[in-house]
């Protein structure tokens, strides 16, 4: 049996230029940002100019590029050798789709239906099902089927929220091997605070949102929390928000950073558990906050990334939702 998988990210610019920072953003904005926001579509062009830009300056000031192409091609390769190593019989093929820029999901189905192909399997690398992560993938996915006759068979979606107690522990011991790889002791973290980020989400989402993200993040924030927190003086969520669609998720990272502060907390651990592949969210927007507030010394962990313990999980998940007599989103 021919099996696609296909990795699904929003996939940021490689190259700083305003004309791919212009387009990306111009993505963003018709097909997330509206969707809690009343933008015009006319208006479209030129937020995403001004967006654009404020990009590229602070990109370029920051001496920044985004890694998360590369990340998530190594995480396709290393996702597609452990599946064929398996030597179940299937042909297994895994594939790389960008939410906001090329190859977009819909250019990589019509790959995988000029190859043939008897089950799509979809993997959202979002830790949430919503309405802004795994929902965008879906939407494209299905205007795909009906638009062109439902060549593809029914896609499979892999999410999290029936396993969020064992992506906590993957990301928990994640956190402890990162930070003996640095030196710091298990006695040593007893004084650190472990500050937890993620993408923030709306809080009363508009008309047509059923599920805005919140409460699968929160789960998994609870789970590592109560893990950790035995380990470290303070563990402490911060969500990294926007400012359109109204009220949004708290506290705030820097919110959270300040509490640790006024504590006397002085050795930080910033781990950006929300995400699974580093971006310009995770490595600038954590960097900014903390420099922001005073703190120059503190130990930013990477995203789990093509870590192998969290690249098996992922695998042993695409096997399973394989297998399942009813697959389904929600799984």
């Amino acid at each position: 049996m021919k099996i696609d998988v296909v990795l699904i990210t929003y996939g940021e610019p490689e190259t700083n230029s305003f004309l791919e920072q212009w387009s990306y953003s111009n993505r963003i904005l018709f097909k997330l940002t509206r969707l809690v926001a009343p933008i015009p579509k006319a208006a479209v062009p030129l937020i995403g100019a001004w967006r654009g830009y404020g990009r590229r300056k602070t990109w370029r000031e920051e001496g920044y590029a985004s890694p998360l192409e590369s990340i998530t091609r190594r995480q396709a390769e290393f996702v597609q050798d452990a599946l064929n190593a398996r030597n179940d019989g299937n042909v297994w093929r895994v594939h790389v789709a960008f939410e906001f820029r090329h190859p977009s999901l819909t250019e990589v189905l019509k790959q995988i239906q000029n190859q043939s192909c008897d089950q799509l399997i979809l993997a959202p690398m979002y830790l949430p099902i919503s309405d802004f992560t795994t929902g965008i993938s879906q939407r494209d996915y299905r205007q795909f089927q009906e638009k062109n006759n439902h060549p593809l068979p029914e896609a499979r979606t892999v999410a999290f929220r029936a396993c969020h107690r064992e992506i906590s522990h993957v990301m928990a011991d994640y956190v402890r091997r990162e930070l003996e790889k640095l030196g710091v002791t298990v006695e040593q973290r007893r004084e650190y605070g472990l500050l937890l980020g993620c993408h923030g989400t709306v809080m009363t989402p508009p008309p047509g949102i059923s599920d805005a993200g919140y409460c699968d993040t929160k789960q998994a924030y609870d789970n590592m929390e109560e893990e950790l927190k035995p380990e470290f003086k303070s563990v402490a969520v911060g969500w990294l928000n926007h400012r359109l669609g109204g009220e949004w998720t708290s506290p705030t990272l820097q919110a959270s950073v300040q509490t640790m502060l006024d504590q006397g907390i002085e050795h930080l651990i910033y781990f950006p558990f929300g995400f699974l592949a580093d971006n310009a969210e995770t490595q600038l927007e954590g960097r900014t906050i903390l420099r922001d507030l005073g703190v120059e010394e503190y130990h930013h962990l990477p995203c789990m990334n093509d870590d192998p313990a969290f690249m098996h999980f992922l695998v042993e998940r695409i096997v399973q939702e394989s297998a399942r007599e009813n697959p389904g989103e929600n799984a």
